[in-house]
């Protein structure tokens, strides 16, 4: 975070407890970095909510449920953050029910930025260099 983060730039953090001992000296990292941070959390939220600008915490104590509604809000803020940054242009009808052969043959455009971010997210899979080009 030191080396890539910046001011402006949101640090996301997912925590179950709120108490991880690598999560919660992060946010404070990013916190004097001048990162806008966002916990995602159980219920109880911990230290991490009262470090955090932001925290989403999931209604429940039990960390499999926890982990799965944070997995989930994690495609969805990559969702809404790439709709922002990329949003799709209405196509004329002719495009999306192509009545001739030149309509059919129109290239659509890739979205490969949703698929890397929804990597990213998942710490189970790393992104790598030849994933970006």
């Amino acid at each position: 975070m030191q080396g890539l983060g910046r001011p402006g730039d949101v640090a996301v953090a997912l925590t179950t407890s709120g108490r991880s001992t690598n999560i919660v000296p992060g946010l404070e990292r990013a916190r004097r970095l001048g990162l806008t941070t966002v916990a995602l959390t159980g219920q109880a939220g911990g230290p991490a909510a009262g470090i955090a600008d932001l925290c989403v915490r999931v209604p429940a104590d039990d960390t499999p449920p926890i982990q799965e509604a944070c997995i989930h809000l994690g495609h969805t803020i990559c969702e809404l953050v790439e709709a922002k940054l990329f949003p799709v242009r209405q196509a004329p009808l002719t495009t999306v029910f192509p009545s001739s052969e030149a309509a059919r043959s129109t290239p659509r455009p890739r979205r490969r930025v949703h698929h890397l971010a929804r990597r990213a997210f998942n710490t189970s899979s790393a992104v790598s260099r030849r994933d970006m080009t």
